[in-house]
């Protein structure tokens, strides 16, 4: 293949071609700088990797956030069985305390009322019976009086 002079070489690579045939080769235009491309990846990059770092973290927060929340409903549930049997053991008593009292004012009613002491005192202290006499000791008045009698 003839080659060019140099003059005409570099007049067609100043307009685009490459030279290497007979119609030639059309020259890559320079595009943007491949370290800026390289840099705007690795900065893509590195911004995802903080994002899945966060987005993680997050996750584990969650998970302790249900598993307290599990644990405290669970707590909750237990306290809540424990005082409803406090309840119904203070229910019962109160109910047997009722049925006690009950027992004791019923018992109570047997009683007798002031009023009727007061008039068994009075006629208590009418009789006086600490002045009555034992039978025997009326048997032996009785037997005295005969002996009196009989001398």
């Amino acid at each position: 293949m003839p080659e060019m002079p140099m003059q005409g070489q570099e007049a067609h690579k100043k307009k685009g071609f490459e030279l290497g045939g007979l119609f030639g080769k059309k020259k890559e235009e320079a595009g943007p700088d491949v370290a800026v491309i390289i840099g705007q990846v690795n900065e893509v990059a590195r911004r995802l990797r903080i994002l899945e770092s966060r987005y993680t973290e997050l996750n584990r927060k969650i998970e302790v956030t249900e598993k307290n929340m599990l644990n405290e409903r669970k707590r909750v549930a237990s306290e809540l069985k424990t005082n409803d049997s406090d309840v119904l053991d203070i229910k019962k008593e109160l109910n047997d305390l009722k049925v006690r009292t009950d027992m004791v004012v019923d018992s109570l009613k047997g009683f007798a009322v002031k009023e009727d002491i007061e008039v068994i005192r009075k006629y208590v202290d009418l009789w006086e019976p600490v002045n009555f006499a034992t039978r025997e000791e009326v048997e032996k008045i009785v037997e005295e009086k005969l002996e009196e009698k009989g001398k």
